[in-house]
């Protein structure tokens, strides 16, 4: 707040920058340790004597950059890392890679991850990102632009492709499976004299098997990929109710005669906790699953909270609608209730006719 007030420079800022620094002394130890260990264990990773010996004699070696910058990434798992490697950066971690190991003669650092505006923000709930504003400057990635690919074919069979078009709002789904798939030259194999290519790739965008593959490509490339099924289950379960909430209040703002909101709302009430992580939906941004600001969250994670329980529908079809509407109720039971759902198509109407208390079990009611 006095950062905001432009008063960064006074006394009175300098002593609560020096009380947190106290204050959370052992936190920016720990964090400066990690970040060590990190770099010492990505330069083992590297195959190449030249590195090797850049970094365990630096300039010393005659092997001094002009630049160097380091880049931690998924950080947005870490906020206590966060938090201590911004306190100790400009008069620790920087200096050490600089004037101890004599690696290059400017250094810089990046943090990347979900998650990380709370940094300026100082998001209330996030008990662990609060630093002084003055020693970072946070920069928020734009959505994806589809516009900018050069591959006008390529860009057109995402852009009218049913699920790629939905997909296309992230950029990991994007760049790391979208387009290395409908690039894959067997997707246009075999394509007849004047069958258009285009259109094979819009079938191929179209279908949700395939398409599946970006969304696990992305998975494995997120932090979820760190966790074990059941613990991906409870985030996407937590991330769908948070979204549904999201829709359902500001439905209510808009019409408090909506009938139904209320009942939903109340099983989708905000919890800013849990007995697996501590940290509510906090834990969504960390792990980049949703934005503080649900609308700026990319259609492709809420389809990914929707577990992919995707429908056709077509216009003035009310049948295509009520299979729709089962496989949205059955996300919501599952999600909020933790209930294993499923359903499957009555024979007969319901409830059927039956004589005195006889009862009826599920393959009477499948098979009628």
């Amino acid at each position: 707040e006095l950062f905001d007030r432009n008063l960064g420079k006074t006394s009175v800022y300098g002593a609560l920058r020096h009380f947190a620094s106290r204050v959370n002394e052992g936190r920016n130890d720990w964090a400066f340790k990690i970040a060590k260990q990190m770099i010492e264990i990505a330069i083992k990773n590297v195959d190449s004597n030249d590195i090797t010996r850049w970094y365990n004699k630096g300039g010393r070696a005659k092997v001094q950059l002009d630049k160097l910058v380091v880049v931690f990434d998924e950080c947005g798992l870490s906020p206590p890392f966060v938090a201590g490697i911004i306190a100790t950066a400009r008069d620790r971690f920087l200096p050490f890679l600089r004037d101890t190991k004599g690696l290059a003669d400017s250094v810089g650092l990046v943090l990347c991850g979900s998650g990380l505006e709370a940094v300026k923000t100082g998001t209330s709930g996030n008990r662990y990102l609060g630093s002084d504003p003055a020693l970072t400057n946070v920069v928020t990635m734009r959505t994806t632009a589809l516009d900018k690919l050069s591959d006008e074919n390529l860009r057109k069979s995402i852009e009218k492709g049913v699920f790629s078009r939905v997909l296309a709002g992230n950029v990991r789904m994007l760049t790391q499976g979208l387009i290395p798939a409908l690039q894959n030259d067997l997707v246009v194999e075999y394509v007849e004299e004047g069958e258009s290519k285009l259109r094979r790739r819009i079938a191929f965008a179209s279908f949700r098997y395939a398409m599946d593959f970006c969304v696990r490509r992305y998975i494995n490339l997120n932090g979820l990929k760190l966790k074990t099924a059941e613990e991906r289950s409870k985030l996407l379960n937590r991330s769908f109710r948070f979204f549904m909430r999201s829709a359902l209040e500001q439905l209510h703002r808009e019409s408090n005669h909506v009938r139904g909101a209320n009942r939903l709302l109340g099983a989708l009430t905000r919890d800013d906790g849990d007995s697996s992580d501590g940290c509510g939906d906090e834990a969504l941004f960390r792990i980049g699953l949703a934005t503080r600001d649900p609308r700026k969250t990319s259609s492709a994670l809420k389809y990914l909270a929707c577990d992919g329980a995707t429908e056709y529908l077509y216009s003035a079809d009310g049948y295509s609608f009520k299979i729709l509407l089962a496989a949205h109720l059955e996300r919501f039971y599952a999600a909020a209730h933790g209930y294993q759902v499923g359903y499957f198509e009555l024979k007969h109407a319901w409830p059927p006719v039956v004589e005195g208390n006889a009862s009826l079990g599920k393959d009477d009611i499948k098979d009628g």
